[in-house]
C-alpha cells in the first residue's frame, strides 16, 4: 500500500509541478542529511521532457526534503514518500543480510560455540565472514 501511495503522490507532484515549477527549489546541496554531496530539489530539461525530483530525509528529524514538496502534494502525500522510503530501505537491509548470510554459509564461515579461529597465510582462500546473527 505504501508503494502504491508513493507512486500516486509522484504522479500528483509531476502534474502539479508542470503548472508551477517555481514552488520547488532547484537542485541544491541538502543540509543535515549526512553527506555534502547529497542534492535535493527539482530540475527540468529539454522543455520538460526530462524532469527530476531529488529528495532526501533529514537525519535529525526524518523530514522530507525539499520541504516545499508538501505544498504541492500535501502532508499526507509527503508522508507517503517517507513511508515508501522506509519500506525500500528495510527491503535493502534484508537483501544485504540474506546475501551476507548466504555467503557465510557457503564459505562455512560461522563461528560456533567451542570453535577456534585459525589465521591462514596470506593468499590462502580462507573464509572472510564469521559470527553473523
Amino acid at each position: 500500500i505504501q508503494m502504491s501511495k508513493m507512486w500516486e503522490t509522484t504522479a500528483t507532484f509531476f502534474d502539479k509541478v508542470n503548472e508551477d515549477a517555481s514552488s520547488i527549489p532547484p537542485m541544491q546541496i541538502a543540509d543535515g542529511v549526512g553527506s555534502s554531496h547529497a542534492m535535493v530539489g527539482f530540475a527540468s530539461f529539454k522543455d520538460g521532457d526530462n524532469q527530476f525530483l531529488e529528495t532526501r530525509l533529514r537525519r535529525s528529524d526524518g523530514t522530507l526534503l525539499p520541504s516545499e514538496i508538501s505544498g504541492l502534494v500535501g502532508g499526507e502525500g509527503a508522508q507517503s514518500m517517507v513511508d515508501a522510503f522506509e519500506v525500500m530501505s528495510d527491503i535493502g537491509k534484508d537483501v544485504v543480510r540474506i546475501a551476507t548470510a548466504a555467503s557465510s554459509v557457503e564459505a562455512d564461515a560461522f563461528l560456533t560455540a567451542g570453535s577456534s579461529v585459525v589465521i591462514e597465510e596470506e593468499g590462502s582462500a580462507g573464509a572472510a565472514l564469521s559470527g553473523l546473527f
